[in-house]
């Protein structure tokens, strides 16, 4: 009996700090992803979708290309992400999604993925207070800006 209530304060506890965190940096999702395509989803079922990569925007030492195919799982036991309407899913529409690789798995970095709407991408930075609404050519532009900004020279 005292496992499980030990077990049910370290899981409130957790959910209570997550849910505290609140939404994250425009810095920490696009720092922390491993990849980041123009992509469109090709099936999908309760617990994974697939997707074809249409363009690599970014990517960080993954040796992901231009046409291949990755499965990415949901987080959290969910059947599509927030982020993810299952209508999406199901027209299998084309995006622009922030991935990381972890123990052999691909996930939606902070389950931000952005669908096409009338040729324009929109994902929105709570914290920053605002949102950066563009093509995926213009996205491709500002992230080249922003990566070869942050890039580490040979002295780190």
């Amino acid at each position: 009996m005292k496992k499980k209530i030990i077990l049910l304060i370290i899981v409130c506890s957790s959910i209570y700090s997550f849910a505290e965190r609140g939404p994250y940096e425009m810095e920490e999702l696009l720092l922390e992803t491993d990849l980041i395509a123009h992509v469109k989803i090709t099936s999908h079922t309760d617990s994974n979708f697939s997707i074809r990569i249409i363009d690599v925007i970014h990517n960080h030492h993954t040796g992901i290309k231009t046409g291949d195919y990755l499965k990415v799982l949901n987080d959290f036991f969910v059947v599509c992400p927030v982020s993810v309407p299952r209508i999406y899913a199901e027209e299998k529409r084309e995006a622009l999604a922030f991935l990381s690789y972890w123990k052999g798995n691909w996930y939606l970095t902070q389950g931000e993925i952005g669908f096409i709407d009338k040729g324009k991408v929109r994902i929105q930075f709570y914290e920053e207070g605002f949102e950066y609404n563009a093509s995926i050519a213009d996205w491709k532009s500002e992230l080249d800006i922003y990566y070869e900004h942050f890039r580490l020279d040979e002295t780190g």
